[in-house]
């Protein structure tokens, strides 16, 4: 008789210290290393975006869960007056055209964020409500590209119309350890407003907050909810 093969251990799942007091959106429940790792951010935030680009996008994969969202890293924006003619009657139930930028060059005149968030109802197939757009996240590396990156996020959301968010959105300018925050000022509506006058702390509560707070608002699409049949 064959021996068994051995058993390979399975690794303990590292765990926060005893008492551990969360810094970065403590109701996240993130893993314990992504959260330490995140929280180092108070008092050393990372020296480029490229530091946190990793470290975001595990967040975001915890927030928003596979089973209602999908997270695309560099998706191509692509407005409905950018579509082919013929597909402008599909754009209604279709709006998530998007392309990932691998392989492609990012030029100014396009709209790649560094990561947006889509809720989402099922396969990619006719019939099935599009992706809706729900967090655009863009992310530069010092203080001297605040205004840069804010104007970067500003044209983001100014690029989606409101059938490719129905209902609402939220954009995110991440600085280091800062961030600003904007939404649709009006449901339904693409007139976009600071939710803060000023950039405030990755760390500060009242971020978390809002992003909960329009997570909770969630709804089917609205051709769902118009025909009764989902």
């Amino acid at each position: 008789m064959a021996n068994p093969q051995p058993q390979v251990p399975v690794p303990q799942l590292p765990q926060l210290p005893p008492n551990y007091p969360r810094r970065f959106d403590p109701q996240a429940q993130l893993p314990a290393r992504l959260q330490l790792r995140i929280d180092r951010w108070l008092n050393d935030p990372p020296e480029s975006q490229f530091q946190a680009y990793g470290p975001v996008d595990g967040y975001f994969h915890a927030k928003f869960p596979s089973p209602f969202f999908l997270i695309k890293p560099q998706a191509y924006l692509s407005p409905v007056s950018d579509l082919p003619q013929g597909m402008l009657l599909l754009s209604r139930r279709r709006a998530d055209h998007n392309a990932t930028s691998a392989g492609v060059g990012v030029t100014d005149n396009r709209t790649y964020p560094d990561f947006t968030i889509c809720q989402f109802f099922g396969a990619d197939a006719d019939g099935t409500a599009a992706d809706m757009i729900r967090v655009v996240h863009e992310i530069g590396s010092t203080p001297a590209d605040r205004r840069r990156i804010y104007r970067q996020l500003e044209g983001y959301l100014h690029s989606i119309t409101p059938m490719r968010f129905d209902g609402w959105l939220l954009g995110v300018a991440q600085i280091q350890n800062e961030v600003f925050l904007m939404k649709n000022a009006t449901l339904n509506t693409a007139d976009f407003a600071p939710v803060f006058p000023t950039w405030i702390s990755l760390f500060d509560q009242r971020g978390s907050a809002v992003a909960v707070t329009r997570q909770t608002g969630l709804k089917k699409p609205r051709e769902s909810i118009d025909t009764g049949t989902k």
